[in-house]
């Protein structure tokens, strides 16, 4: 259809098929079938986008494509595009190529695009230089200080991070606390996750999603207090999901309670039969576990 070749509606359908997780060859196939000369900014950072999380590095074949054919100047969402691909590639020179073009391009202070560099560097394994862009920030929302955190929670910096949340000068969010209590969870400190459990509900009024209940049943699981956990779990709010059980059935293999993690094992095949064959993998080392027990 003609229709499919005018800029305009291209571009909606483009955004549509990002948004919806769609085909990305079928955003690819849009873009080419629209006439070059009528190609603007708004439709070269929808493709980008259309593709950042499934083709990474088409992202940054698309940018130079871009600079290369079109002569665009990239503005701060095509930036943050390519730097969510950065991330995505785990490649800190990328993420360091690209940080020097947004300095050169003078998008200096912009909150949206610092959070994309403190995520891609954080990803990259850089943790210094997610810290100088966050500590540059002119101003900070509530996801320049979560993916502060998140760097310090997945390079397993456990104090610094509980650290930086007390000096946060913005509300905490839901995401704030699954961060806080997925470091406390890693670094076996239990008391401390309770704390912010608790913290969450009684201070700051957030009720618990089942992402923090998955913290909560993981961090007792770690420490064997796997009676706790599932206490947790049977007084939920809402029904455990196949994270919680998967959560359960990790302690349960850590300190070898065999009746606990067949009861975890049976609930995560009824949620959900892809689990099937890893639930059937747990069962044969619970069956070799029985054996070592009755020969000892």
């Amino acid at each position: 259809m003609a229709l499919n070749l005018d800029v305009g509606v291209a571009t909606s359908l483009i955004k549509c098929y990002s948004t919806l997780s769609g085909d990305v060859g079928a955003c690819r196939k849009l873009f080419l079938e629209t006439s070059v000369v009528d190609r603007d900014i708004v439709m070269w950072t929808g493709v980008m986008a259309a593709s950042v999380e499934r083709d990474h590095a088409q992202v940054v074949v698309l940018f130079n494509q871009m600079r290369w054919e079109d002569d665009f100047y990239p503005d701060c969402y095509v930036f943050t595009v390519l730097l969510k691909a950065c991330a995505n590639l785990v490649t800190e020179s990328a993420a360091a190529a690209v940080h020097g073009q947004v300095v050169r391009a003078g998008f200096l202070n912009g909150i949206e695009l610092d959070n994309a560099l403190i995520h891609a560097y954080s990803r990259c394994g850089s943790v210094d230089n997610a810290e100088r862009v966050f500590h540059d920030m002119s101003s900070r929302d509530v996801v320049s200080w979560n993916s502060m955190l998140k760097a310090y929670v997945v390079h397993g910096k456990a104090e610094t991070s509980s650290d930086l949340f007390a000096q946060m000068d913005v509300a905490p969010d839901e995401a704030t606390f699954v961060a806080l209590m997925t470091s406390c969870s890693h670094a076996g400190m239990v008391k401390e996750g309770i704390e912010m459990f608790d913290t969450m509900r009684e201070r700051y009024g957030i009720a618990p999603q089942l992402d923090h209940y998955a913290c909560m049943v993981d961090i007792l699981g770690r420490s064997g207090r796997l009676s706790e956990a599932e206490n947790i779990i049977r007084n939920m709010p809402m029904q455990p999901d196949c994270v919680i059980w998967s959560a359960f059935l990790g302690g349960c293999r850590k300190h070898g309670e065999i009746e606990a993690a067949e009861l975890a094992s049976q609930k995560l095949q009824e949620l959900d039969p892809i689990y099937f064959c890893y639930i059937w993998k747990v069962r044969i080392i619970l069956i070799y576990i029985r054996k070592l027990w009755h020969f000892v």
